[in-house]
């Protein structure tokens, strides 16, 4: 995505981190002193990293991506509609200012593949997609469906996209089937205010049921939430009557650890 990371730092940010970064991006870096310059390099394919307040308010003005550099040297300047931040170059990896120019412009981010699926951020264009995954009525018998105004739904995804994702960086994914290119159901973490640990949620189309997507699907998402996210434990509520559900967590190495009040619900709680 991205072909060139312009450089627009102060002499306060030091030398040797400069030196570093661009040493390891060196194919793609290239260095301005001139707000001006941002241009010839076009925004589309473009990274702005920045501690000047005239280079930040240059790419807001023109919708060019930007990370700022918070120098503690020089704590004076404002930066307030900044939405990412560093404080040192040193260990930026290339996988990070992807995310960062695709949070920018609105492009999903890839979170994880297995063997027979892709997981990767929702976006509007998939709720006519996740309409039919929902369509059935075995599907809601255990959940909360969609709202049956899609202009609602639209509302709803389109803010879950800015608040939760790009505020946590994770949340419930689409899940493709790789052969088909199909979306065949959600999955991912969350939240829940009254637990410390995360939780995992699930959901696969009827038609792609008892095929293994779903272990498949959340082992690999648990092992990104350890690996990536950094978290340790994850719990997963489950109506007892759900025998299919229970299986999935049990194959997924949850335990059971008693029951939850989960809004007017009592659920079984399973964790790992």
């Amino acid at each position: 995505m991205i072909n060139r990371i312009v450089l627009a730092l102060s002499p306060a940010v030091p030398q040797e981190q400069v030196d570093v970064f661009v040493q390891k991006n060196k194919e793609i870096i290239v260095k301005a002193e001139k707000k001006d310059e941002l241009f010839q390099y076009g925004k589309e394919h473009a990274l702005l990293i920045t501690d000047r307040e005239d280079f930040y308010e240059e790419a807001l003005k023109k919708g060019i991506a930007f990370l700022v550099h918070l120098n503690a040297l020089d704590p004076s300047k404002s930066f307030p509609k900044a939405v990412y931040a560093i404080t040192t170059l040193e260990g930026v990896e290339m996988l990070y200012l992807e995310q960062v120019y695709k949070r920018f412009h609105h492009i999903p981010w890839h979170i994880l593949d297995t063997k027979r699926c892709r997981v990767r951020e929702m976006t509007l264009e998939d709720l006519d997609a996740l309409y039919k995954v929902y369509e059935h009525p075995s599907i809601t018998r255990y959940m909360e469906g969609l709202y049956e105004d899609k202009r609602k739904e639209a509302e709803y995804t389109e803010a879950y996209i800015k608040n939760v994702y790009g505020f946590y960086g994770y949340g419930l994914w689409i899940v493709e089937e790789k052969e088909t290119g199909r979306i065949i159901g959600r999955a991912g973490i969350s939240h829940r205010e009254e637990y410390e640990e995360p939780e995992l949620g699930y959901v696969i189309g009827k038609p792609y049921q008892n095929k293994g997507y779903a272990t498949e699907v959340c082992k690999e998402i648990l092992q990104y939430g350890r690996e990536e996210i950094g978290f340790q434990h994850f719990n997963a509520f489950v109506h007892k009557e759900n025998l299919s559900s229970v299986r999935i967590c049990e194959k997924c190495g949850f335990v059971r650890k008693g029951t939850a009040q989960i809004g007017n619900e009592i659920l079984e709680r399973y964790y790992i």
